[in-house]
C-alpha cells in the first residue's frame, strides 16, 4: 500500500513544494495501520495490490456512526477496476454509518468524481500547504438537494445566481469563496461541460447541514 501511494503521489505531486503534503498523506496512512477503528478495503490481482481505501470509524457525541474516507489509491493500469471498487465500498459503508467525510484536491479529476457521485464540499482548508476541499456525504443526500437531481445540461442552461443556488464557471485557480463566507452554501456539483468547468452551490436545509459534523 505504501509503495502504491508513493508511486501515485510522487507522480501527481512531484514539485519540491509538495514534499510536506506527500509526507502528511504517507503519515496518515501509516498511522491508520495501528488504528483499531480503521478498516481497509484491498483489491488484488493475484498477489499484487492494485487498489485500496480505508474508513476510520468513530461515534458522534450525540450518537451515530461517522466514517472518515481516505487513502484511495489505484494502480493506473487498473484505474477502471479501482473506480468500480471505490464506488462499491463507499456504497456499502454508507449502509453502516450516518455520515461520511473526506478531503480532496479541488484541482484533481477525482474531486469532480467524488462530488458528482454524491459528495458535497462544505468548506475549503489548507492541508500541509495544499488547498483542499472538506467533503461530506449521507446515504440519502440526493433526495435533499435539488441540484443533485438535475442534469449537467439543465444546470448549464440555467447558469444563474439565485438565492438558494448558484451555477457558475470555475476558474483555474478558483478560491471557491462561496464555501468560506458564512453564507451556508455547499458545492453540490462539479463537472466539465464542453471545454468549461462548472460549480454549483446550493444552500441545504439546516437538518442536512447539521449532519456534517465529525
Amino acid at each position: 500500500m505504501l509503495a502504491l501511494l508513493e508511486q501515485n503521489y510522487g507522480s501527481a505531486y512531484s514539485a519540491e513544494g509538495d514534499a510536506a503534503f506527500r509526507a502528511q498523506i504517507k503519515a496518515s496512512l501509516e498511522q491508520s495501520f495501528t488504528n483499531p477503528d480503521t478498516e481497509f478495503h484491498i483489491l488484488r490481482h493475484k498477489a499484487k495490490i492494485i487498489s485500496f481505501n480505508r474508513f476510520d470509524n468513530s461515534t458522534k457525541s450525540e450518537g451515530g456512526r461517522v466514517s472518515y474516507f481516505g487513502s484511495f489509491n489505484a494502480d493506473p493500469v487498473y484505474a477502471g477496476v479501482g473506480s468500480v471498487m471505490l464506488e462499491r465500498t463507499i456504497k456499502d459503508q454508507l449502509e453502516n454509518c450516518q455520515v461520511m467525510y473526506a478531503h480532496c484536491d479541488p484541482t484533481s479529476e477525482i474531486a469532480k468524481k467524488y462530488i458528482e457521485s454524491g459528495f458535497v464540499a462544505k468548506e475549503t482548508e489548507t492541508v500541509a500547504g495544499k488547498f483542499s476541499f472538506e467533503i461530506w456525504r449521507t446515504k440519502d443526500i440526493v433526495e435533499h438537494l435539488s441540484s443533485k437531481q438535475m442534469t449537467s445540461k439543465e444546470l448549464v442552461e440555467e447558469t444563474s445566481q439565485e438565492n438558494d443556488i448558484i451555477v457558475r464557471e470555475v476558474s483555474e485557480n478558483d478560491s471557491f469563496e462561496e464555501l468560506d463566507q458564512g453564507l451556508g452554501y455547499l458545492l453540490t456539483r462539479y463537472f466539465k461541460y464542453g471545454d468549461k468547468t462548472y460549480g454549483v452551490f446550493e444552500i441545504p436545509s439546516p437538518p442536512l447541514w447539521n449532519q456534517f459534523q465529525a
